[in-house]
C-alpha cells in the first residue's frame, strides 16, 4: 500500500473514532447504570438473607440488562448516623431500606423522595396495612414503601406451662404475673425480661406504655413521658423483678439474644422477643423447638396489648442519581411470589393486605403472632414521633431504658426514675429542635 493510501486509511479511521466517541447513543448502549443500594439486615439469619438478595438481584439484573445493583451491607451499630450524614452531605446511595425512626426525620427536611407514585403502582394506600404505611407518611405524602413488619411478641414454653397446669399462655397482665409466679421453681424463672440499659429493655417498656395508655410525645410535639399511664407501666415492669421475683437476676446484664437461648434451654418459661426468632428455633433448639410457642403480648389496663414495631421500607434519597431505576427495583421485589419468600426467610410479616393473611405464611405460628400484634405495635414517639425533629437523636440512645434501670439498678423509686428520664428526654429533643 502506498504512503498516501495509508494516510487516507488512517484519516478515515480517526474520523470514525471521533464520531463514535462523541455519539451519546453509543455511550448509553455500552455503559450500565449502577444502582446503589444500602441495606442493614432486617432478617434473623444472615446466611438466608444473603442468599435471598443475591438470588433476586441477579434475576433483576437479568431482566434489566442495563442496570447493575451495587448492594452494600451496613451495620446497625452506625447505620442510623451514617444514613443521616450521607443525606446531609448529598453523597448518598440511590436506595435504602430502614425504619421510619431513621428515614422520617430526614424526610421532614426534604432529603427523601416522596414515593406516592410507587404506592399507586402497587394498588394504592388501601392495599397496605394501615399501621405499616402510616409511619412513612407526612403532610399527606408518603416517603417509604413498606416491605416488612416485625414486632415483639411473647414466646413461651408449652411444656413448662402445661407442667404447672396452664394449657394456654397469658392474655392479660394479671395472667402473666399468675403464670410467671407459678412457673418460677427449681431454677426455672417464669419470665425472661431485659433489665439493663439496652435496646431490648426500652423496646419492651415502650410496648407496655402503650398497653397502659401512655406515650412519649403528644401530637403537638410535647414530651409526656412523666405521665400516670407510663408510671403504671413502669411499676408493672419493675415489679416483675423486685416484687414478684419471676425474672432471673442475670437479666440486668443480658445482651441481645440471651433470652432466646434461655427459653430454648428451658431456663425461663416465657419472654418478650421479636417474632422473627421463630425462623431460627428449629436450628437453634432441634430437641425443644416444638415446645416453643408464640403469641401477641398480654393486654394491659387499656384492654389492648402493646409492642415495639419493626416495620421496614424502601426509601429513595432526594439526591439519588437513579430514582426511576430504584422504583423499578422496589416494584420487582414487591411481586407477591418474591415477597412471600422474603417473609419466610427473613422472619417478617407482609405489609400488603392481600399477602398478610396468605395461608402459605399463616401456617407458621411465629408469623401469626406477629400479624396479630401489628395493629398494636408502635414507633418511637408512638407514631407521631418519627415526624418530630429530635427523635432521630433519641433513637440512637437508651433514654427509654432509663426509667427501668433507675428503679432496678440505681435505687430510685418509679416516680423519681420516670421524672429523671422525662427531663433527659425533653432536653435532648429541645436541643435538637434548636439546631
Amino acid at each position: 500500500m502506498k504512503y498516501k493510501e495509508i494516510c487516507l486509511v488512517q484519516a478515515v479511521l480517526l474520523s470514525l473514532l471521533v464520531v463514535l466517541l462523541a455519539c451519546p447513543a453509543h455511550t448509553a448502549a455500552s455503559e450500565k447504570i449502577i444502582l446503589k443500594f444500602s441495606y442493614a439486615p432486617f432478617g434473623f439469619s444472615a446466611d438466608a438473607e444473603r442468599t435471598f438478595w443475591s438470588k433476586y438481584i441477579k434475576q433483576f439484573e437479568k431482566e434489566n440488562p442495563n442496570i447493575k445493583v451495587n448492594m452494600t451491607w451496613e451495620s446497625w451499630d452506625n447505620f442510623h448516623q451514617k444514613t443521616h450524614m450521607a443525606a446531609e452531605t448529598g453523597r448518598v446511595p440511590d436506595l435504602s431500606y430502614c425504619s421510619p425512626a431513621t428515614n422520617m426525620p430526614i424526610a421532614a427536611r426534604g432529603l427523601v423522595l416522596q414515593v406516592d407514585d410507587v404506592i399507586k403502582a402497587l394498588g394504592g394506600p388501601q392495599e397496605f396495612v394501615e399501621s405499616n404505611l402510616a409511619p412513612f407518611q407526612l403532610d399527606g405524602k408518603t416517603y417509604g414503601v413498606p416491605n416488612c413488619d416485625n414486632n415483639i411478641v411473647l414466646a413461651y414454653r408449652k411444656d413448662i406451662l402445661k407442667k404447672f397446669g396452664f394449657n394456654a399462655p397469658p392474655k392479660t397482665w394479671d395472667e402473666l404475673v399468675k403464670i410467671a409466679k407459678a412457673c418460677t421453681k427449681n431454677g426455672v424463672y417464669g419470665l425472661g425480661l431485659f433489665l439493663g440499659k439496652t435496646h431490648d429493655t426500652r423496646q419492651v417498656y415502650e410496648g407496655m406504655m402503650w398497653a397502659a395508655g401512655g406515650c412519649e410525645i403528644e401530637k403537638n410535639g410535647d414530651v409526656v413521658l412523666d405521665s400516670p399511664a407510663n408510671l403504671t407501666a413502669l411499676k408493672f415492669y419493675t415489679d416483675l423483678y423486685l416484687k414478684h421475683k419471676v425474672v432471673p437476676p442475670s437479666a440486668v446484664d443480658w445482651k441481645y439474644g440471651d433470652n432466646a437461648n434461655l427459653i430454648g434451654s428451658g431456663q425461663v418459661a416465657m419472654t418478650p422477643i421479636y417474632g422473627g426468632y421463630g425462623t431460627l428455633i428449629e436450628e437453634m433448639f432441634p430437641k425443644t423447638y416444638k415446645e416453643i410457642g408464640f403469641i401477641e403480648m398480654p393486654s394491659g389496663p387499656t384492654g389492648h396489648s402493646g409492642s415495639r414495631s419493626g416495620v421496614g421500607a424502601f426509601f429513595i434519597f432526594s439526591k439519588a442519581q437513579h430514582p426511576e431505576e430504584a422504583k423499578k427495583f422496589i416494584l420487582f421485589l414487591s411481586e407477591p411470589k418474591i415477597h412471600k419468600e422474603w417473609c419466610v426467610i427473613s422472619g417478617n410479616v407482609s405489609p400488603f393486605k392481600a399477602i398478610a393473611n396468605d395461608p402459605e405464611l399463616t401456617k407458621f405460628e411465629w408469623y401469626r403472632a406477629i400479624a396479630r400484634q401489628s395493629p398494636n405495635a408502635v414507633q418511637p414517639g408512638f407514631n407521631y414521633g418519627p415526624h418530630a425533629k429530635g427523635l432521630d437523636v433519641i433513637n440512637g440512645l437508651h433514654v427509654m431504658a432509663e426509667p427501668v434501670v433507675g428503679v432496678i439498678s440505681e435505687g430510685f423509686s418509679p416516680e423519681e426514675s420516670l421524672k429523671r428520664a422525662h427531663k433527659h428526654y425533653a432536653r435532648i429533643v429541645e436541643d435538637a429542635r434548636k439546631k
